[in-house]
């Protein structure tokens, strides 16, 4: 069974290819309509990291308008006189000459020409509507924007106050105790460590069993958080996975202690670790032995 985050990242990595496929696609067929190098504008597009080739070819176009017979609506240049299609009149020429030339002028810039006042009517070529531009820019904009908020959608949470919840569990214990009963020279070489990190937290992680038997356990330190400190403790989850949340409201008195959290599941709880309701950093360490002395 597929966890949350593997289902977001399926999903982000489905409407990627999906918008890729469709720059791709737009990039080469814009590209051949106005004459420019379709196959290697479509692989400098799709290929270029972040958009930045299709925002690039974006740019270039400008200077090779897409222009259609107002006739027949074969795409033609600003250099054709008339449609290769339908045969059409695209631009005015000098009678003498041929030469191209705009309404309005009185004499042909290349042979001194006069130029007839009342010319034949000529309708120019019209620039292509691009409207598939605007659903693409539409995509890059809302694809992101509704998965985001599907995410959102699908966040649960659900605060428990300690013992079995949602299947996770979460204990106390002192270090002292724990030590004795466990009896784990790598335990007690990892507290050591502990002590004298940089750190704000730290934690052994045990991972044993598999499909609907898969368990985690984690033996948490924190040099702030004593014996008898008060802790609020909640679950959340999300596409990204599912967590074991805890905050600690004051660091309290006595012995240094453990926090000894257990859970199963699909997705396997992660820790999240705070002080007062601002996040602390959490040094996790994966280990091959039990860290539960309950289980």
């Amino acid at each position: 069974m597929l966890g949350y985050g593997m289902i977001f990242v399926l999903l982000l990595l489905l409407a990627f290819l999906i918008l890729l496929a469709a720059i791709g696609i737009y990039v080469y067929r814009d590209a051949k309509d106005r004459q420019m190098n379709a196959l290697l504008w479509t692989l400098v597009a799709v290929v270029a990291p972040f958009l930045t080739g299709f925002i690039v070819y974006l740019i270039v176009r400008g200077a090779h308008p897409n222009l259609r017979c107002p006739h027949c609506g074969t795409s033609v240049t600003e250099r054709f006189l008339v449609c290769p299609s339908c045969g059409a009149k695209l631009r005015h020429v000098c009678p003498s000459c041929s030469f191209p030339v705009e309404e309005g002028w009185k004499v042909c810039p290349r042979c001194a020409a006069q130029l007839p006042e009342d010319g034949e009517a000529i309708t120019p070529p019209r620039q292509k509507k691009d409207r598939a531009l605007g659903k693409i820019l539409a995509a890059i904009i809302l694809v992101p924007l509704v998965l985001f908020a599907l995410n959102l959608l699908l966040v649960t949470a659900s605060p428990f106050g300690g013992g079995e919840a949602g299947g996770v569990g979460v204990t106390t214990m002192e270090a002292g105790d724990y030590l004795q009963t466990m009896l784990n020279p790598e335990i007690e070489s990892w507290l050591q460590e502990s002590q004298s990190g940089a750190a704000d937290a730290y934690a052994l992680r045990y991972e044993t069993g598999e499909g609907e038997e898969r368990r985690v356990e984690y033996l948490v330190y924190v040099s702030a958080w004593a014996g008898d400190a008060s802790f609020s403790i909640g679950q959340t989850s999300d596409f990204f996975g599912r967590y074991v949340e805890i905050d600690c409201k004051d660091n309290g008195g006595g012995s240094e202690s453990f926090l000894i959290v257990s859970g199963n599941g699909d997705p396997l709880p992660q820790l999240r670790l705070s002080f007062g309701g601002h996040p602390v950093s959490c040094e996790v360490r994966e280990v091959d032995f039990p860290l539960d002395p309950d289980a």
